[in-house]
């Protein structure tokens, strides 16, 4: 298992377990079918590849204020994991300061958004 985090479409971020083997968990913790892999310097983002064609979209602020700070431009919807990247197309889990970076992120983005 590997260590990430989930950032739901309210902005909640919580610690999640994926199993590297099937990723059959990251389908869960995403609450989607298919999902897209969202390449960033040292971490992947993992979002709903369905996620704007389904009748209701979430849209996600804070991943998508997130990945355009790695200029990612594309709008977010739905849930999102963020997993470690191992450079080889692998995942890891995230390091300790990638989980304060992305925990501190989410955190700045939920205060600018009162």
């Amino acid at each position: 298992m590997i260590t990430g985090l989930r950032l739901s479409t309210t902005g909640e971020v919580s610690r999640v377990e994926i199993d590297e083997e099937t990723y059959g968990t990251l389908h869960e913790a995403i609450g989607c079918d298919c999902f897209t892999r969202v390449g960033l310097p040292d971490i992947d983002m993992f979002c709903d590849d369905n996620g704007w064609v389904i009748d209701r979209p979430q849209f996600n602020h804070t991943a998508t204020v997130i990945v355009r700070a790695f200029d990612y431009d594309s709008p977010i919807a739905g849930n999102v994991v963020f997993l470690g990247a191992d450079g080889r197309g692998g995942n890891v889990s995230l390091t300790d300061d990638q989980v304060k970076l992305l925990g501190r992120m989410a955190q700045m983005i939920a205060v600018g958004d009162e």
